[in-house]
């Protein structure tokens, strides 16, 4: 298989808050490879896109992904699974790329069910297994192993960098 093409690649974010809510469970932290990330994909031209819950009457807290990904491209969402909201479904589409890679959200809820519907509409899926919520492990997550399954492909911030990289003739 070739290197990631940066021309084909889109980024979509899931679930990145600095502040838990209530029961949600603990959420993605952001991290210097969360910001590497998203300077390569400024740098290549890669649109990147941030989902997350909005809940009527609660002030969602933001994260420092939010500093980085441009207002229009931040998808509030009521549902759960974001691939079952319109608007997101549509912002990708528009790009017009059809590598989609994941990052955060829950692994067995949001993550998962994205995943899961980007594969069912011929999407090509990744997921940077190192920049999700409990860091998804490879070898011992029924929710990473039913990922791979389905045709999910697993990598790492540094290794998309460097296929990045590779690919557009900069290393």
């Amino acid at each position: 298989m070739a290197l990631l093409d940066p021309g084909a690649s889109c980024l979509l974010f899931i679930d990145f808050d600095e502040t838990p809510r209530g029961m949600v469970p603990e959420v993605p932290v952001v991290s210097a490879a969360h910001h590497e990330i998203l300077g390569k994909a400024a740098e290549l031209s890669i649109p990147a896109f941030l989902s997350f819950m909005e809940n009527e009457g609660e002030e969602r807290s933001g994260s420092s992904l939010d500093r980085l990904i441009p207002e229009d491209a931040r998808l509030p969402r009521s549902v759960i699974n974001p691939w079952k909201d319109d608007r997101l479904r549509q912002s990708i589409a528009e790009q017009r790329r059809h590598r989609l890679i994941l990052a955060g959200g829950w692994p067995e809820g949001s993550l998962a069910q994205a995943a899961l519907g980007a594969l069912g509409e011929a999407y090509d899926v990744y997921i940077l297994f190192d920049l999700c919520n409990g860091l998804l492990d490879l070898q011992n997550s029924p929710v990473a192993a039913r990922l791979i399954q389905a045709g999910v492909v697993p990598l790492t911030a540094r290794q998309l960098i460097l296929e990045w990289t590779g690919a557009a003739g900069t290393a």
